[in-house]
Formats: C-alpha cells, structure tokens, sequence
C-alpha cells in the first residue's frame, strides 16, 4: 500500500513541486496513471 501511494501521489507532487517554476505562468500539469503498471496483462497469442 504504501509502494503504491508513493508512486501514484508523492511522486507526482514531487515531481510538480520541482518542475513549478519551468512551467508557463497559468500553465498546469496533467498527471494520468493506471493499474497496467503494476499487473501488466500477458503477452498476446
């Protein structure tokens, strides 16, 4: 549980916190994730 909140909150917060001041005045981030990363489906036939 804890692995999986700090990959999919603390990271993206510390990763906006340190990118803020590169970013465009007014401009935003979009973070997206999904459960794939952690259980990838198997290989196709």
């Amino acid at each position: 549980m804890q692995r999986a909140f700090a990959a999919k909150v603390i990271g993206p917060l510390l990763l906006a916190k340190h990118l803020a001041g590169q970013a465009a005045t007014g401009g935003s981030f979009t973070f997206f994730s999904g459960v794939a990363a952690w259980r990838p489906s198997p290989p196709g036939p």
